[in-house]
């Protein structure tokens, strides 16, 4: 798939500039690509095939490291390897520093367009993130971080002469990639936001027909504007008389309740909607 170059990158920017890329041009083929060929290479020569002839892994790995230095670290950080001691086979310090140097603009290179560069850096830095996420723990056993710290070494080499690679600007078409799409956990509310708290629940169980407005509407004076169930009540209170039944409308719906609720209690004859003017008298008995 990847040796026949049977699927490219095609990107088209806001100005009509056409941009064509390979598979390995992006972070994670290009070292997804290196450690598949190295998994070939262990497994033995049953695996191999004999009519395409396939890239020596450690040069695949060098290729990659090149083209995006700074995964090396961040699988590094994720497996928990300590990256400032020495030992008899690794020493990770001189190395990472040297790779760090790698990650410098190259604005010397011919086609070296700032605007570009950079957009296409931002998007190869968010596949980097889903990737190192996604498959750190490929590149933790001790054989490979071998092989990774040999490939690095090699990629560093102050006397290897090689030609600097800018990143595809193809890369451009995954600029909206969002990382949340390629978790595998579920994000949590948190405590003081739970749905289920009784506090927050006694409200909305409380369910009162003839409750009042929360929001009052105010006259073009700006005075507050008297609720009528709110007057009916003082005027209960007061001794004077309450609903009438079978009379006129005493008792004003809120327009906002349930739908449901409202319609049935709107059956009643002393309840009328709010803003809603009642029927006509002959029309209750006919």
């Amino acid at each position: 798939f990847v040796e026949r170059c049977g699927v490219h990158l095609h990107y088209r920017d806001e100005e009509k500039r056409e941009f064509k890329g390979a598979v390995t041009d992006m972070p994670n083929w290009a070292y997804s690509y290196a450690l598949a060929l190295y998994r070939l290479e262990r497994a033995g020569d049953e695996h191999k095939s004999d009519t395409e002839p396939m890239m020596a892994p450690s040069d695949a790995l060098v290729s990659a490291i090149r083209k995006y230095p700074t995964i090396v670290e961040e699988f590094l950080k994720k497996n928990d390897i300590s990256t400032s001691g020495r030992s008899t086979q690794t020493d990770w310090p001189p190395v990472l520093e040297s790779l760090r140097k790698l990650t410098y603009p190259p604005s010397q290179h011919p086609e070296y367009d700032p605007i570009v560069y950079h957009a296409t850096k931002s998007t190869s830095d968010l596949i980097t993130k889903i990737f190192v996420q996604r498959s750190f723990k490929l590149w933790g056993s001790h054989d490979v971080q071998k092989w990774l710290y040999e490939a690095a070494v090699k990629a560093t080499a102050p006397g290897d002469d090689y030609t600097v690679e800018l990143p595809s600007p193809a890369l451009q078409r995954y600029a909206r990639s969002d990382p949340a799409n390629y978790e595998d956990r579920f994000r949590l509310l948190p405590a003081e936001a739970n749905p289920l708290d009784p506090g927050l629940l006694r409200f909305a169980l409380n369910m009162d027909p003839n409750r009042r407005r929360l929001l009052r509407r105010g006259n073009r004076a700006g005075v507050a504007e008297i609720d009528p169930l709110e007057a009916l009540e003082n005027r209960a209170r007061a001794g004077n008389q309450g609903i009438v039944i079978g009379g006129p409308p005493t008792h004003n719906l809120d327009p906002d309740s349930p739908l449901v609720e409202l319609l049935w209690q709107s059956m009643l004859p002393w309840n009328r909607v709010e803003g809603i003017p009642p029927p006509p008298r002959w029309c209750m008995f006919k």
